[in-house]
């Protein structure tokens, strides 16, 4: 009897466009975070949510690895004081009032307060608008692992619109030493538009340090956004951690 009433009300939602299925069993590409909890084994991962705006991911990874330690970076004060703000009652997350990239400086960006497209190859004018010229530090993940006493990253996320491979060459020395398990990035469709870092990049940077691609996803911003601002998140995955796992290859 309840078999039937569920196959009623599946066809019901059907027949309206709408189609019920199990989390588990979602096709990859829906969800990065939830997809990552098959790549990350260790029981209390460290991850690192780099360019963490108000703190979307940070929330959305607590959600899925509730024993994690997050360490969230963002440079922009008033965005930073709104993320502490959203985390605050989250257990075991930090939050880290600069930028992460390819050297430790200190720099001057234009900002608009919440903004999701502030970045450190920010265009936006220092009299446009609600922008204002901000001061930023800028340190290695390297440096901060070093000092945190962090050896091993289990998930790097990094969306700092267009400044991700400076990201990436700022762990160098933890990835080369195979001690960085997946990176995310938000990627780019039009190599012309340094808002986002061209998706071509990233596989660039991925082939040359041993990580596969593992998933695509927010495909739909590739079709319903204007052509120069048409983007995607791309995860990758080390290569032999990949294999452990029994992926192919």
């Amino acid at each position: 009897m309840l078999r039937a009433l569920k196959n009623r009300a599946r066809r019901a939602l059907e027949s309206r466009g709408w189609a019920i299925q199990r989390v588990g069993n979602l096709p990859r590409g829906q969800d990065w975070a939830r997809e990552a909890t098959r790549l990350v084994t260790l029981d209390a991962p460290v991850i690192l949510d780099v360019g963490a705006n108000v703190g979307q991911s940070t929330i959305a990874l607590h959600r899925w690895f509730p024993r994690a330690t997050i360490h969230a970076f963002e440079p922009v004060p008033s965005t930073c004081d709104e993320l502490r703000r959203r985390v605050a009652s989250i257990p075991n997350v930090s939050v880290h009032p600069y930028a992460l990239g390819a050297t430790n400086e200190s720099v001057s960006i234009s900002a608009i307060p919440l903004a999701e497209t502030n970045s450190l190859r920010n265009t936006v004018g220092p009299t446009d608008g609600d922008a204002n010229r901000v001061d930023v530090q800028v340190r290695t993940v390297g440096s901060v692992c070093e000092e945190l006493h962090i050896g091993r990253i289990s998930i790097l996320k990094s969306d700092t619109e267009g400044f991700d491979l400076d990201v990436l060459r700022g762990a160098g020395s933890l990835i080369a030493n195979g001690n960085v398990d997946v990176v995310v990035c938000e990627a780019g469709a039009d190599p012309s538009c340094n808002q986002h870092t061209p998706m071509l990049a990233l596989l660039q940077w991925a082939w040359a340090t041993g990580f596969w691609l593992y998933g695509v996803y927010e495909q739909e911003c590739l079709v319903t956004q204007r052509s120069s601002h048409r983007f995607c998140n791309m995860m990758f995955v080390r290569a032999e951690h990949y294999r452990a796992q029994g992926g192919e290859g």
